[in-house]
């Protein structure tokens, strides 16, 4: 029996039981006994299957599913111990899974989704916390600090995907690639902008995007703006912003902000004076 190995899939709280009831019963060395029946005992789905191969706790080969040796230990731990340790592994893989945990607080889980509400619960990691509950969520906040937003591979490839999307879109609407450029890959991040595109397929007046993608959905999603990227979007001629919000579920068409719209939201500073970033709300951008 040959499961297929989504790395897209999108995981729930019963998905993970299941895959803690196949681990019970799984060897360690190959053995004859088809996953099909450990499946069917323990009424458990292939997406279970599919997130222990994701994370590699089951390995495949020979059309035979073990358990990782690496993992041999795994299930001596506490059923909620096992739970909170698949989700740190979960969400070190899933940019997605990560950023709806990264919305959520113990006392605050409903501020990511239900799912992700049902898989924390389950995991004890809501109020009131155990002790071992108060660690998990210290190295969750301990990750998020590690990662540097200015070199993290993870955020780099969300901007390279909103960047692809716009120059698919630029390509669509003008009817052709001609003269269509990737500002960031040619030029790097001093321009301040990320593609030279055209106003319409009929002028030769050239407009400036800076493209923002989120895997957070709209009402959660946040821009991150730099002072270049602001400086240059005051500088004479089109400029516009392009918000790409759920960028694993995009839309077909971007949030088409112009720079004057999101100059309103950016108060007056003194000559001389300049922030790093500036973060503004994609939803307010939106509205």
């Amino acid at each position: 029996m040959l499961l297929a190995h989504s790395k897209n899939a999108v995981f729930s709280s019963s998905d993970i039981d299941g895959l803690i009831s196949i681990l019970q019963y799984l060897p360690i060395e190959s053995s004859g006994k088809a996953i099909g029946s450990i499946m069917s005992m323990q009424k458990a789905t292939q997406k279970s299957i599919e997130l222990g191969l994701q994370l590699g706790i089951i390995e495949h080969e020979d059309n035979q599913y073990k358990l990782n040796p690496s993992f041999k230990d795994f299930l001596s731990s506490e059923t909620y111990q096992i739970r909170r340790d698949i989700i740190t592994e979960l969400y070190k893989l899933d940019n997605s899974f990560l950023s709806e945990i990264h919305l959520c607080t113990p006392r605050r889980i409903t501020l990511g989704s239900k799912r992700v509400a049902q898989i924390l619960t389950n995991a004890k990691l809501t109020i009131p916390l155990e002790p071992c509950g108060e660690r998990w969520w210290l190295e969750f906040r301990w990750y998020l600090r590690s990662l540097k937003p200015q070199d993290d591979q993870k955020l780099g490839d969300i901007g390279d995907m909103g960047e692809r999307l716009s120059m698919d879109y630029e390509i669509s609407r003008l009817g052709t690639s001609d003269g269509i450029e990737r500002i960031s890959v040619i030029d790097g991040d001093k321009p301040g902008y990320d593609i030279l595109s055209f106003t319409d397929k009929l002028s030769l007046e050239r407009k400036r995007i800076e493209v923002k993608a989120s895997t957070q959905k709209l009402e959660h999603a946040e821009i991150y703006l730099t002072w270049n990227e602001y400086k240059i979007s005051k500088i004479f001629g089109t400029h516009e912003f392009h918000l790409w919000p759920d960028i694993n579920k995009p839309n077909p068409e971007p949030i088409i902000v112009t720079s004057e719209k999101l100059h309103s939201f950016i108060p007056e500073i003194d000559d001389g004076i300049h922030w790093d970033k500036y973060i503004i709300p994609m939803r307010l951008l939106a509205d």
